[in-house]
Formats: C-alpha cells, sequence, structure tokens
C-alpha cells in the first residue's frame, strides 16, 4: 500500500520526496563515471541509504547499469556475506526476466539457489546458508558474474566495515583482489563507523589503502532541509511552523532519519488545513519516545550495572572526551578507570556507544532523547503518560 504520507522513513520513493544532496549526487555519478570507487562514512541516520538510492533511480544511471544494494550490517562471516549478495543480486534482476536470472545463476557453480517460474513467468526464489560450504569460491563466481555481465555494474555495499569483525579470514584483504579484477563494476562503500572506515581506508597497511575517493555525508543545511519539509506540508494543505522545524532539527543535530521520523508523525497528527508549532512537535516526540519504552527499558535491564551508570552518565553529559578526565568519574560514581572504560568497551561492542570526533556518545539520538526524558533532563519534554 501506497502511503500518503511524504516523510519517507525508509529508503528512498521518489525524487519529490527526496531533500538536496545535488552536489554529493553529482560528485558520486562523476566518479563512477571515470572509474573511480567511493567511500563513504557517516553517523546512522544521516541518509546515506537514500542517497545512494536516490543516485540509482537517476536516468543517466538506470539507462545505463545494473544496481545492485548490499547491506551487511548483520552479517558474521563469510557464509552470511555470500548470501546476502546472492540474494540481493537475485532480487535485483527479477524484474529484469528469466535471461538475466538465468544467466547470473549459470554463473553460481558451487551454489544450489532455487528458481521457480509460475504459469505467468513469475519467479520465486531462495538460497539456504546451509548450501554456501566454499563461501570464498561463490565469491568469487559472483565478481565473476559481475565481470561478465552484459551491463556494467554499480554496487553499493553499506555498513561495508562489518567485515573488519569477521572472525578467522582476512576479507578485506579477498575482496580487495576480486575488486582489481573486476573491471566491470563500481562500487560504493558505506559505512557508519567513521573509526573502522578511517582504518581500512586511509591506513598504510589496510588492503583497501589510497583505493577509493573518501566522502563524508554530513548534515543537511537547516534551511534548505525546513523548505523542502514545509513545502511538503503545504502541498498536503498544512502548515509547518518555522519554529517547530527548527527544534525538530536542533534536537537531533540535524541527523535526517530521526528528523523525518517526528516530521513523519507530526504530519499524521496535523489535519488539513492545520497548523503546527513547537508544542505539537514536543507530543509527537514524545509520542515517539513512548512507543520506544520497551525496547529502552529491556536495554538498560539487559546490561551490566557499571555499563547503566556509565551509559547514564554519557547521557547526560551528552558525550564524553576521557573517562578520567574533568572529574567525571567522581562526578557519578563510577570507580576506577579500568572499570569504566571495561563498561565502555562493552556498550561500544554492542554499538550502544560509539567514539565520534574523538568523544563517546550514545549512538542513537532518539535513545539520547528518551534517556534524557528518563533522568528528567529534557526541561522541553514532557514526562511519560503526561502528554496534553
Amino acid at each position: 500500500m501506497i502511503s500518503e504520507n511524504p516523510f519517507v522513513i525508509h529508503g528512498f520513493v521518489s525524487d519529490d520526496l527526496f531533500c538536496g544532496r545535488d552536489k554529493e549526487t553529482k560528485m558520486i555519478i562523476d566518479e563512477i563515471a571515470s572509474g573511480n570507487n567511493i567511500s563513504l562514512s557517516s553517523r546512522r541516520q544521516m541518509g546515506k541509504t537514500g542517497l545512494i538510492l536516490h543516485i540509482f533511480a537517476q536516468r543517466q544511471i538506470k539507462e545505463k547499469y545494473n544496481t545492485f544494494f548490499i547491506d551487511i550490517f548483520d552479517t558474521k562471516n563469510p557464509q552470511d556475506l555470500v548470501l546476502r549478495l546472492s540474494e540481493s543480486i537475485l532480487g535485483e534482476l527479477v524484474p529484469k526476466g528469466r535471461k538475466a536470472i538465468e544467466f547470473f545463476l549459470g554463473c553460481l557453480k558451487t551454489l544450489s539457489p532455487y528458481v521457480k517460474f509460475d504459469i505467468t513467468g513469475e519467479p520465486s526464489f531462495g538460497i539456504s546458508i546451509n548450501d554456501i560450504t566454499s563461501p570464498m569460491a561463490s565469491l568469487k563466481e559472483i565478481f565473476q558474474y559481475l565481470e561478465n555481465s552484459p551491463r556494467p555494474n554499480i554496487v553499493a555495499i553499506d555498513e561495508f566495515q562489518v567485515i573488519g569483525r569477521y572472525k578467522d579470514c582476512d576479507m578485506a584483504a579477498s575482496l580487495r583482489t576480486y575488486i582489481q579484477h573486476c573491471h566491470n563494476a563500481g562500487f560504493i562503500f558505506t559505512g557508519s563507523d567513521k573509526g573502522m572506515m578511517d582504518q581500512m581506508f586511509h591506513a598504510e597497511n589496510q588492503p583497501f589503502f589510497n583505493s577509493t575517493t573518501p566522502m563524508t555525508l554530513s548534515p543537511l543545511p537547516v534551511s534548505q532541509y525546513r523548505l523542502f519539509a514545509q513545502e511538503l506540508f503545504s502541498k498536503g494543505g498544512k502548515n509547518l511552523s518555522a519554529d517547530a522545524f527548527d527544534w525538530i532539527y536542533a534536537k537531533f543535530d540535524g541527523f535526517t532519519g530521526y528528523i523525518q521520523k517526528i516530521l513523519n508523525k507530526l504530519y499524521f497528527m496535523c489535519p488539513a488545513g492545520g497548523e503546527t508549532g513547537v508544542k505539537d512537535a514536543i507530543c509527537a516526540l514524545n509520542i515517539h519516545l513512548d512507543g520506544m519504552s520497551t525496547y529502552a527499558q529491556d536495554l538498560l535491564a539487559d546490561i551490566t550495572l557499571k555499563q547503566k551508570m556509565v551509559l547514564l552518565a554519557i547521557a547526560q553529559e551528552k558525550s564524553v572526551k576521557e573517562l578520567g578526565a574533568g572529574g567525571f568519574l567522581s562526578k557519578y560514581g563510577l570507580g576506577t578507570p579500568s572499570s569504566a572504560k571495561a563498561a565502555v568497551k562493552g556498550l561500544s561492542e554492542r554499538r550502544i556507544l560509539i567514539l565520534d570526533n574523538g568523544r563517546w556518545c550514545i549512538s542513537d539520538k532518539m535513545l539520547q532523547a528518551w534517556l534524557g526524558r528518563y533522568l528528567g533532563m529534557e526541561d522541553d519534554l514532557q514526562s511519560p503518560g503526561r502528554l496534553a
């Protein structure tokens, strides 16, 4: 079912519902056309996925290239990677018809994916993780497909830094070798862990050193994003005040994903002919925070007491550069530096905390807002259960 809400919170729908990024779009298209690969890093919820899918939807890309978007965030080993690559490629080839699918399957000698066509010619397909017994051989076959496919390809691999966590293999070295010999595909590597992405692409001892054009995605300018949002409200016969938008933008530091979620809810709440202000934006955010309370409470129950103390302390500070500096440990009764560091390590391994520009902070800004309200820090947010 197609939503009438213009504030898209997943992926990409159309250029009309995509804000800005003209400079980044042109740069990536030009780099790919010049035979260069891209490494694009930014925090999660900044709009990387939407940008890539927006680029894939451009006429000069659609008419020339096969495009594949692969999210490997939850992969843990080479088998997972091969499964995700195979499923993504098959999924993109389905609209192109039986010939395109059969060409891909003909390249896979070590896998046994099933593809069935019904009487109307519609395919269904699947691959079992248990069928991937030689993942490196299967990976080589996938790259042979890319090299030999009739059309050139663009492959975007999201959360690429995850391959650095695979155990018992140097996946980066293997992929670098395959990519070097694949002249029929351009690659866009995106990642939300800037530290790991920088290490992978800028450290001299790493396989991908100096092999891409680096890019960093920054927040959209507030004036551009505000005008875009107000125009979408106006098209729906509604009005979004500048103060309301600016409050949301500031609350989430310009991070597109979080802003879209609140605008989506705010648009739904606003009646035709209605006008929204800051109080409405606050109400929309409170409703969203109420909805995530079970998740947040379960998270607090699932970590150790010391990890919870450290997490709540960082939530109050917003970010911390050095755990032992400025009386941070004593202020919050966190004990010794070693125990606090161990707690931070555990939280960072679960991606609850991240190191951003040399400072520890909560990776999920919506969780930061929930914790702020939980701690009674957010003067502009109401307590749970006290919504107007």
